[in-house]
């Protein structure tokens, strides 16, 4: 998965997005690649991060309560 954060001024507030979850992490990075010139991202190029992320597997089995 690939992730874009950063904190929000004069807040401090997390903004966070999901920016896709690819194959391989190169696929990954050559959209790092493309995104990092974008408004918003260029602002905050620290902000990129891959996370590796199984496919095909059931996740939230035994469901969820809200607290």
């Amino acid at each position: 998965m690939l992730w874009h954060s950063y904190q929000r001024e004069p807040c401090g507030c997390d903004e966070a997005k999901c920016l896709g979850v690819f194959s391989t992490r190169e696929a990954a990075e050559h959209s790092i690649a493309r995104l990092s010139s974008q408004p918003g991202f260029r602002d905050h190029p620290e902000g990129f991060v891959i996370d590796p992320y199984e496919v095909d597997l059931e996740r939230w089995q035994d469901g969820f309560s809200s607290a």
